[in-house]
């Protein structure tokens, strides 16, 4: 069995680590933990290992080095583990925060406008009394 937010379809971020652990506690005697991570492009992306105090669960990370579909092959005594491979699609930050900012900027400038029309129209609607006062 395998979990982790480095596992999970999406919420990877480019140049940062993504985490999960491999739990082989119920797989029996211990056999080869074989792990693989591709790009979309069939990379090789580096997964390094590290087993943890608890006997049976091992620490895993990668690091995607550029946005797009990574899958991960898991498998144990040459069998693949549930789930697998795992697909994860990775993003930059740049591309989450120029999302955010073009929400902000429509949200800023719809009121803007509106007040520029409302004043326009103010405007045209005094200059007409005066004309017609006149």
């Amino acid at each position: 069995m395998a979990y982790g937010s480095g596992l999970k379809e999406t919420g990877v971020l480019v140049d940062e680590w993504a985490e999960f652990v491999v739990d082989t506690t119920l797989a029996g005697e211990e056999a080869n933990l074989q792990i693989e991570a591709f790009d979309d492009e069939y990379n090789v992306v580096e997964v390094e290992l590290e087993p943890s105090d608890t006997v049976g669960l091992i620490s895993c990370r990668y690091k995607p080095t550029k946005p797009g579909q990574h899958r991960i092959f898991i498998s144990y005594a040459g069998v693949s583990i549930s789930g697998g491979p795992f697909r994860v699609r990775s993003s930059s930050v740049i591309g989450c925060c120029q999302n955010r900012n073009r929400l902000s900027s429509f949200i800023l400038l719809v009121p803007f406008r509106l007040w520029l029309w409302i004043y326009i129209d103010h405007f045209i609607c005094l200059k007409r009394q005066k004309i017609f006062q006149s």
